[in-house]
């Protein structure tokens, strides 16, 4: 991993049952997969292009972060990215052996930052969500059978939102969206009304700049909880209650600068485990031991 490694995400991106991770390189435009070796560790990257106003062209237009899902119902894991300059996500296809078959733009707000994929509308087809860094708001895109996409709306968040997660956290079974803000200190949660559209934000005090913000169940309660990344050591768990309030945040040591941080069983224990990806290119995997 070079010293350009923005962001991270997990999933079993070749279909061998194994987790991989999804590697941000912002300032060359590149996306890397890193495939997973079962056992915690990982293979050298696999680099692809992303964010160039042609899609064989390299014109650092920023990628800042990545999302996966199946959106033309092929069974094959796609790529979405927020491109922060070109004010846009751009929608990967992919083929046999992690190949490129096409891609889609569509345009948000002033400058995406993070991206979100779910359900929104409850119709079974995977949704997109990004932060706008600039517009201070969510703007969420819902999927049609054709898949392509249509704009909903955008919706209010704190100042300056960065980081951008998914999932039920006040026990209604619809989806709600978390973002996280460095510059206000603070946590919003958006809670879904399942048709694509959401609530007025709620927000939560965070000790630190936080860009990251990833979810899952640390305790084993069946809860939704917190993770955030606090920039200059270390990352934040807000253990949920399950009816959209939190418990004070726990601390956990990492490497210096972490930048992002996402979450996934990456021993096969039945336990989430943490990744965080840092400024000076090291990534950290925390293992739950609980």
């Amino acid at each position: 991993m070079d010293d350009l490694a923005y962001f991270v995400a997990a999933n079993d991106m070749d279909g061998d049952n194994q987790t991989d991770l999804i590697i941000v390189h912002n300032e060359n435009n590149n996306v890397g997969l890193a495939p997973g070796n079962g056992d915690g560790t990982f293979q050298n990257e696999i680099l692809f292009t992303a964010c160039s106003n042609s899609w064989f062209e390299n014109v650092n237009d920023y990628p800042l972060s990545v999302a996966v899902g199946d959106f033309n119902n092929d069974s094959r894991r796609d790529f979405a990215i927020p491109c922060k300059f070109l004010h846009q996500v751009t929608v990967i296809l992919t083929g046999p052996c992690i190949s490129f078959l096409s891609s889609q733009e569509y345009t948000t707000a002033d400058q995406p930052t993070s991206i979100a994929v779910a359900d929104f509308n409850e119709d079974n087809m995977t949704d997109i969500a990004v932060t706008n860094y600039y517009s201070n708001s969510v703007t969420v895109f819902l999927a049609t059978e054709s898949g392509t996409f249509v704009l909903t709306n955008s919706f209010p968040t704190m100042h300056n939102p960065i980081g951008l997660a998914v999932g039920d956290f006040n026990g209604d079974k619809l989806v709600d969206i978390v973002t996280v803000s460095c510059e206000s200190l603070s946590i919003s949660l958006l809670f879904g009304y399942g048709n694509g559209y959401f609530q007025r934000q709620k927000s939560y005090s965070t000790i630190a700049c936080s860009y990251s913000v990833a979810v899952g169940d640390f305790n084993g309660d069946t809860y939704l909880d917190i993770v955030i990344e606090n920039r200059d050591s270390g990352v934040s768990i807000y253990l949920g209650y399950g009816n959209g309030d939190f418990e004070a945040p726990m601390h956990i040591s990492t490497s210096n600068f972490p930048r992002f941080v996402a979450v996934n069983d990456f021993n096969n224990d039945g336990r989430l485990d943490i990744a965080t990806v840092h400024y000076d290119g090291y990534l950290n995997i925390l293992i739950n031991a609980c």
